[in-house]
């Protein structure tokens, strides 16, 4: 199910960082005010005062397709992802 955007953005110090793949990722706990599958997440750098919107694209799930790992979003334009794991 996805839900409507977050009202508050990320700040981008409350993410990990993988240059290779160019993903930002955290667990769910971590982050305040996600909701899970959100259908955008808002990534707030406050150093620079800038701000990337991720669009969601998938689901992990198991095998059974009950049980859900993590949500995948992405920034096209940017070709930037970013993972929010289920935990």
């Amino acid at each position: 199910m996805l839900f409507e955007s977050f009202k508050e953005a990320i700040d981008i110090k409350d993410l990990n960082w993988n240059k290779d793949s160019r993903t930002f990722s955290a667990e769910i706990s971590e982050l305040r005010n996600v909701s899970p599958g959100a259908k955008e997440i808002n990534v707030v750098n406050k150093d620079t005062n800038k701000t990337v919107k991720f669009t969601f694209v998938s689901t992990d799930k198991d095998g059974s397709g009950e049980d859900t790992y993590g949500w995948n979003y992405e920034n096209k334009e940017m070709d930037l992802k970013l993972l929010v794991i289920n935990d």
